[in-house]
């Protein structure tokens, strides 16, 4: 987990009228803090669960 430093600094006029890109940009910082990081929740990309690799599986053919 982070601790969020500031409110992030968007770019300037100059920089925006060089790379007209850059007006949508933010940037942010933050510290790593000791608490432990917290659980992913992949679920929400849609995509199908995977067989555990570490646990036999189906036999192919051929195999005895």
């Amino acid at each position: 987990t982070f601790k969020k430093i500031g409110s992030g600094v968007t770019p300037g006029e100059a920089e925006i009228s060089a790379n007209p890109r850059a007006r949508s940009a933010r940037l942010r910082a933050a510290i790593r803090t000791d608490a432990p990081p917290r659980a992913g929740d992949f679920s929400i990309f849609g995509l199908p669960k995977l067989p555990d690799p570490k646990l036999p599986g189906p036999k192919q053919p051929g195999e005895r």
